[in-house]
Formats: structure tokens, sequence, C-alpha cells
């Protein structure tokens, strides 16, 4: 991101759709000069510079629920790259399913991310990852109604299993994604998770079985002065509009 200038917080606001009155939730990251090296543990101080977040709600079987295995993830970014760190915790990590198959499958336990880089609010970019090492990605438009997995971009993906569950390093060029010349930028985001045992799904922001869409409904992101637009975006651009 050659045109990155005083970029101060990546901030995640969301409102519960459960409350009566609006709940606020805020995630800042940070900037990082130094690229965290994507091997898929949290090893490297640079992780250190954000805080977690977590507190995931189930969308299946139980919507609304608390998920039987809590998720947490951080976020940070640098002048070419949004990097990803999500830690999905298991108390038995023996039975996390590490099934193989071709790209776009989605074996077994998985994460996903969903980027709404542009806030239309009907397109986004879906990146997802399995405790195997499977990718899958998936371009979303018609604020959900259409995944489209022919979809192929370039971005980076280690994982691992630990004691406490498995975890997932991405790092995802900026180049593939879409976001336009502003000065101030608002990102929609969501982070879901697979539990294949359970056959148990759970999101940051739920979104209601019967909700009208998909995409308006995703949480929102902030990065203050962005700055011009990345070079190499004209091409994700062309491929969704």
């Amino acid at each position: 991101m050659k045109h990155l200038i005083l970029i101060v917080t990546f901030s995640i606001c969301f409102s519960s759709i459960f409350a009566n009155s609006p709940e606020k939730r805020t995630y800042t990251t940070k900037k990082t000069e130094k690229a965290p090296v994507i091997d898929g543990l949290l090893d490297a101080e640079i992780w250190d510079m954000v805080e977690w977040s977590g507190d995931f709600i189930q969308s299946t079987p139980n919507e609304g629920e608390a998920p039987s295995q809590k998720t947490s993830f951080k976020i940070l970014y640098d002048d070419d790259n949004v990097y990803f760190y999500i830690k999905s915790f298991d108390t038995e990590p023996d039975k996390i399913s590490k099934l193989l198959a071709r790209r776009d499958r989605f074996p077994g336990d998985f994460v996903e991310i969903n980027i709404d880089s542009d806030l239309d609010q009907q397109t986004a970019f879906s990146f997802s990852a399995s405790a195997s090492g499977v990718i899958g990605d998936e371009a979303i438009s018609e604020n959900g109604r259409n995944w489209d997995s022919s979809w192929n971009p370039i971005w980076y993906l280690k994982t691992s299993i630990d004691n406490e569950g498995w975890n997932a390093e991405i790092r995802i060029p900026l180049s593939q994604l879409r976001f336009g010349d502003k000065e101030n930028h608002i990102w929609g985001i969501q982070v879901m998770r697979n539990l294949f045992r359970k056959e148990e799904r759970s999101r940051w922001q739920i979104i209601p079985r019967d909700a009208p869409g998909f995409v308006h409904l995703f949480r929102h992101s902030r990065r203050d002065a962005f700055g011009k637009k990345h070079k190499n975006t004209k091409k994700a651009q062309n491929f969704l509009r």
C-alpha cells in the first residue's frame, strides 16, 4: 500500500441484534512496520501490538446461544497486506477434524473471513481456512445470494494445532481486495467458525437465519486517512462490478 498516509487505527464496531439498545464494541488494530512470518504460530512479538476480539455467537444449531468452544482473532496491517490470526480454542484438540480436500471444498474444521472492503453492502470477499491447511475463497454478490468459487485470489495461510486448539495465520494482499479512492475507509467484516464434529457454526456478528440478505449486516471496520486507492485493485473491482 504505497499511498497509505497517517493511518492511526482500524476499528471494528457492532451493535447486538438481541439487545433493546445497541451495544457497541470496538476493536483497534495497528499498522506494523515489520510483517509477521506466516507460520501458524503465535510466537512473534508483533502480534502483541493488538488485542484479541471474540465472544462469538452460535448461528447453528442453536441460534443466539454461546458456542461450545471459544474463538478469538487479531488483525494487523501494513502498506500492502492485512493480517489475521484466528485462535479456535478446543478442549479436545485430538478431535479436531483435519480432513483434506481440494481448494474451495471447506473440509472439517475451518474458519472464514468475509470482507466488504468497498462497503457497498452488496459484495464481499470470502477467505476460508481449514485446520488441515486447505484454502477456499469466493466472491460474494447480491447481498449474499450469490457465492462464486471461481474467484481464486492470491493469499497465504499456515495452520497449527496445540493443546489449546488450532490456529490460522493469514496474509491477504490488499491488491486482492477492492476499495475506492477515499480519505477515510469503512469496511464491513465478518468472521465465522465451523466446528465439524458438533455441526456447529458460530459468528463474530450473528446474522439471523431469516435475515433478508447477508453482506449488509456485516459490522464495520474503520480506517482513518487511508489515502489513495491501492495501485493493484482494478482487477478485483472489474470482477465484482
